[in-house]
């Protein structure tokens, strides 16, 4: 889904996924060294026409919301970060979050073991 975006497409797709019902502006404000009003502009209707984000027109303003589910998107987004950063390994990845901002609380380990008990359990971990 996000391969097919250019770098640029992909920071606009990435901040009306952060603001729901986002405006023109609001994904300007969202965007380092973002281009003019213009070319947002511009980028927003290409992903309306590749049927990323939908826009409702409101009396003074269209707003865009991201068209895909949150599952989708987050699977597509640790795939392609495993991949970039990781070299595609799950392992690594995972090393990396769970070092990541200092140690992890006990209630937290708790929790982590829990889910890796469920998926073995389930049959989704061998």
């Amino acid at each position: 889904m996000r391969d097919s975006l250019s770098p640029r497409e992909r920071e606009v797709f990435d901040a009306v996924f952060k603001n729901p019902d986002a405006t023109v502006s609001e994904v300007i404000a969202d965007i380092d060294g973002a281009p003019s009003a213009s070319a947002v502009r511009t980028m927003l209707k290409r992903l309306v026409g590749k049927q990323l984000i939908s826009e409702t027109r409101r009396d003074e303003y269209i707003s865009y919301r991201v068209r895909l589910n949150c599952a989708e998107i987050v699977d597509d987004c640790l795939h392609r970060l495993t991949d970039v950063l990781f070299a595609g390994s799950r392992t690594a990845a995972v090393n990396a979050l769970l070092e990541m901002d200092g140690p992890l609380t006990d209630g937290e380990w708790r929790e982590i073991e829990s889910l890796i008990e469920n998926l073995r359990q389930s049959g989704n971990a061998s």
